[in-house]
């Protein structure tokens, strides 16, 4: 592959092809897998040398070891001559994971109920890769890292710095954090907390707080520019306006016009809003939010409040709707937010007291198209998961040779007859008809037509009976065996 560049890499070579092997399978669940390297040409000698590491590519280095670590340690030791609180200052990776380590180690040292002390947390990195391969001078300067770590951790309020511990994050995004929770629980004492979607979402970005966790330092940096390269300005993307307008479910489209109409290139238009949707709030607010609602919510226990903030916020950030229906239907597989609500909306007005899934199931095309206003792409997708979870038509029929369908008909009795299948009409989203000859008896239900349309396109022979007692419409497949 040609790089910016203009010059070739190989990336698959060596340490990098025995990473992938490593990767191959399941986690924790097997042993061995299996990589399939595809060359278009001919394999030659050559190829398997460049495949094969050599020692050097397979050593490994400690983080610790590094010029570039070495260097920031310098920097950090400087800055602890100077000030206080250094450990919330330091914005190196290498620094800032040391800290989160040490900070952890601390944690889990006092689950045990023991006070920490440095020839603890020295013993255990005396375990890590890094400490075999610094020399005692430089193992020596990381180990008074951990000391002003240790020191700074029994100098924070223990409820607290547990709760550092377990963030996830580094010691400064955690004290950040921290400050925007106390922050929102001053706000909440004296007034209900907010359980709507939209309402704690702005009880949450409100009085500054959302300005604060832009500031954190894992905050996405991008930028959105009018043009591409030269003569371009910069757009000041409102983030929270956007917020709300994206779980109220306003299209792209839309959003691109109300905050990008500035860009006239369309195809950058949307190639910075996909970028900014998805490093903002499918990435990165979903997890802000999970820790700050589950600070407050830690908080509000304490206190003995009798409402939480809904835990479901980041989940709503992240596939961009806003109440419990179309989450749901998000995460079970529904790829538009448009027909998400649409759905949660009609099943509400409906009040339907089965569960939602199932009542999609009951309903036919038409009546997707008419209640959820859904476009091809959405019947598609609606055909997809109304499919029976596990099993169907289908498997049955190939597990077992035969198989029963329940079939959609208007036809109180009927005898059974060999029938045959087709679409109604001629688009691919027509419901497909059970046919005797040119008469229309019966119609595969929407739940089943994707299994269906599967089956037709397979070339598989099978045959078809059908038959109608007491309104019920019974189709049995059998599967003909090639002679």
């Amino acid at each position: 592959m040609y790089g910016k560049e203009g010059r070739y890499t190989e990336y698959i070579t060596g340490s990098k092809l025995v990473n992938a092997i490593g990767r191959a399978g399941r986690a924790a669940k097997e042993t061995e897998g299996i990589v399939i390297l595809a060359r278009q040409a001919q394999p030659s000698n050559d190829d398997f040398d460049r495949l094969n590491p050599s020692e050097d590519d397979l050593h490994v280095n400690s983080m610790l070891a590094t010029e570039k670590a070495l260097e920031a340690l310098a920097v950090f030791e400087e800055l602890c001559r100077v000030s206080e609180d250094a450990v919330f200052e330091a914005d190196d990776s290498e620094i800032t994971n040391f800290l989160k380590y040490v900070w952890f180690i601390s944690s889990e040292i006092e689950k045990l109920n023991q006070a920490t002390q440095i020839e603890q947390i020295e013993e255990v990195l005396g375990k890590t890769l890094g400490w075999v391969q610094l020399d005692p001078s430089n193992r020596s300067r990381w180990l008074q890292v951990a000391n002003f770590a240790l020191n700074q951790y029994q100098n924070t309020e223990e409820t607290v710095r547990r709760r550092w511990a377990s963030s996830g994050t580094s010691i400064r995004s955690s004290r950040m954090l921290e400050q925007i929770v106390q922050n929102a629980i001053a706000d909440l004492e004296g007034i209900e907390t907010p359980q709507g979607t939209i309402e704690a979402i702005e009880f949450i970005i409100s009085n500054n707080r959302l300005q604060q966790i832009l500031q954190l330092p894992e905050a996405p940096k991008r930028k959105v520019y009018t043009k591409r390269r030269r003569n371009r300005s910069e757009i000041n993307v409102p983030t929270g306006r956007l917020l709300i307008d994206w779980l109220q479910g306003v299209s792209l489209i839309q959003i691109s016009e109300i905050y990008l109409s500035n860009v006239d290139d369309i195809d950058f238009r949307f190639e910075q809003l996909g970028d900014f949707i998805y490093s903002r709030f499918e990435v990165f607010l979903p997890w802000v939010f999970g820790t700050i609602i589950n600070w407050i919510n830690e908080l509000l226990l304490q206190n003995s409040s009798a409402s939480l903030l809904p835990a479901s916020l980041p989940a709503n950030i992240r596939y961009g709707v806003n109440n419990p229906i179309a989450l749901e239907l998000m995460v079970r597989g529904v790829q538009s937010r448009h027909l998400a609500l649409k759905i949660s909306e009609s099943w509400q007005l409906q009040q339907e007291e089965s569960e939602v899934i199932s009542w999609i199931r009951s309903l036919s095309l038409t009546q997707w198209i008419d209640l959820f206003d859904a476009s091809p792409n959405e019947v598609r997708n609606l055909l997809e998961i109304s499919r029976t979870e596990r099993g169907g038509v289908v498997v049955d029929l190939f597990n077992t040779g035969r198989a029963k369908l329940n079939i959609i008909t208007e036809r109180e009795e009927y005898p059974p007859t060999e029938v045959t299948l087709k679409r109604l009409e001629e688009s691919e989203l027509s419901p497909v008809g059970v046919w005797d000859g040119k008469d229309l008896v019966g119609t595969v239900s929407s739940r089943d037509q994707s299994d269906i349309v599967s089956l037709m396109n397979t070339g598989i022979s099978f045959s078809l009976e059908y038959s109608v007692s007491s309104n019920s419409g019974l189709l049995n497949l059998t599967l003909i065996e090639p002679e």
